[in-house]
């Protein structure tokens, strides 16, 4: 089972990947690598010093309220952060990622989500929906 991290904007719904990042609209997404790859990202986000990838993270879709009670996880946050913040961290991480030379494939994710977060409206609140 595949998992995703896909940008929502709060009143504004899920986010498409940016039609310049599919120019011959083969149906291309994002969203897979940052689930995958959460515990590097979140380790580079410490250093650089902004918020952690998985602050942004809402999972409700993951597990159900009984399960998360019965594991002894709290319940589910929605976590709406400014889209400032989410810039911040994205454009951190796509610099580190860079720095250690990482494949177009490791920041096409980030890419995606930069492009879509520095589009929305100043004030915009959003999260990461994984599932």
């Amino acid at each position: 089972m595949s998992v995703y991290a896909i940008l929502e904007l709060k009143d504004l719904g899920f986010q498409d990947l940016p039609a310049e990042m599919d120019p011959n609209r083969e149906g291309l997404g994002y969203g897979q690598n940052i689930p995958q790859m959460y515990q590097r990202l979140d380790a580079l986000a410490e250093a650089a010093g902004v918020p952690k990838i998985t602050s942004f993270f809402y999972d409700a879709e993951l597990l159900s309220a009984d399960l998360r009670e019965e594991f002894g996880m709290p319940p589910v946050d929605p976590r709406w952060m400014p889209v400032e913040q989410g810039v911040l961290t994205v454009r951190a991480l796509i610099a580190a990622l860079k720095a250690e030379r990482a494949s177009d494939g490791e920041l096409w994710d980030l890419q995606a989500c930069e492009r879509i977060l520095q589009a929305a409206p100043s004030g915009t609140m959003f999260r990461f929906w994984v599932g």
